[in-house]
């Protein structure tokens, strides 16, 4: 019987973590992914502007501003066009974009495709192909275990990854979804042992930190009080 009853309380915590995620989450992960990805839009045009005429650099603004105000499903098919007829650095610009629209209007499976397409480029900069595994990493939270986040994500989350910060937060986070708050927070506390971690990062893992904090409390096991109520009187 005990078995049936940890069973169904640890059922519990994930639905309270899950229905925080649920609220909360898509904040989050947005506002990652929009750091990250203006972040990586000028890596990328930094490493490509020499590679790249002014012809193309002309055509990548004028199909930008086209689509400034499109609906999100416009703007993906003029990228998609624009990036299968560039083969520069200016396309793989395009391709990132488009990811990030496909995310916008919940199409994972095809955004999770494209992030991991531009991973595998070879032609961009190893830090470049990072952001691509953890933009993918985002979008598949809480859709695969965490165990198989953190595999996927295992080399980024060394001290010498530029991206490091960003992989121990996606990681964290799978594994606070799925209710294990003690290895939640146990990446929380390396990465916030982190000298380079940035500020504003900081302030969100220990804001999230502080819940782990308050879930492990809850959740400590407390002395057993059945049998001395059995006991006869």
């Amino acid at each position: 019987m005990p078995d049936i009853f940890d069973e169904i309380s640890s059922e519990l915590r994930r639905d309270r973590a899950r229905e925080v995620w649920n609220r909360y989450g898509i904040f989050v992960i947005g506002l990652a992914l929009a750091i990250i990805l203006s972040v990586a839009g000028v890596s990328i045009y930094q490493a490509y502007i020499k590679n790249s005429n002014e012809a193309a650099s002309l055509r990548f603004e004028t199909m930008q501003s086209k689509i400034a105000n499109a609906e999100a499903a416009r703007a993906i098919e003029a990228l998609a066009r624009f990036a299968e007829a560039e083969n520069n650095g200016y396309g793989l610009l395009a391709d990132f974009h488009r990811a990030r629209h496909l995310l916008d209007l919940g199409r994972k499976a095809e955004a999770v495709e494209l992030f991991e397409k531009l991973a595998k480029q070879a032609l961009l900069p190893p830090t470049l192909r990072d952001y691509a595994r953890i933009s993918a990493a985002y979008a598949l939270l809480g859709t695969i275990s965490a165990a198989q986040l953190e595999e996927q994500l295992v080399d980024m989350l060394r001290g010498d990854n530029a991206l490091r910060h960003s992989a121990r937060e996606i990681v964290a986070l799978g594994y606070y979804l799925e209710a294990d708050y003690l290895a939640a927070h146990e990446i929380y506390r390396i990465a916030l042992a982190d000298p380079e971690l940035p500020q504003m990062l900081a302030t969100r893992l220990n804001i999230v930190n502080k819940q782990l904090k308050a879930q492990l409390i809850d959740n400590k096991p407390r002395p057993d009080n059945a049998a001395n109520n059995n006991e006869p009187k």
